[in-house]
């Protein structure tokens, strides 16, 4: 069973990779289970707790408290082995993310007029 986790504040882009990953897996007949966290606080709490273990991870990088990429490092410290893909609409961070490891960056320009 795969398991993976979402974490943005935004709670339509959750409801939009949810359902992205949900086609996905049940295309392809595999098993899965979908953590969604608001915060990446909340996020880190449950991970270093022991609450849930996933193998990909899908983190927003700007989020009200702490931002997803300082969210990443802490991780990567408690030894977290997890791919993490970023989300962002801020292209910006994408040089950072590699002193995270990060296996992808999601990158979404968005209109100014929207």
């Amino acid at each position: 069973m795969r398991k993976i986790a979402i974490c943005d504040d935004s709670k339509l882009d959750r409801q939009f990779l949810k359902l992205a990953i949900q086609t996905y897996f049940e295309n392809n007949e595999e098993e899965f289970t979908i953590f969604e966290y608001e915060s990446g606080d909340a996020l880190l709490a449950d991970i270093e707790e022991g609450y849930i273990e996933v193998e990909l991870l899908f983190l927003d990088i700007i989020m009200n408290g702490t931002n997803g990429m300082d969210i990443a490092r802490k991780l990567r410290d408690i030894h977290f082995k997890a791919l993490i893909v970023f989300l962002t609409a801020h292209a910006n961070y994408a040089v950072e993310s590699y002193e995270v490891r990060a296996a992808g960056y999601l990158y979404e320009i968005k209109n100014k007029n929207n």
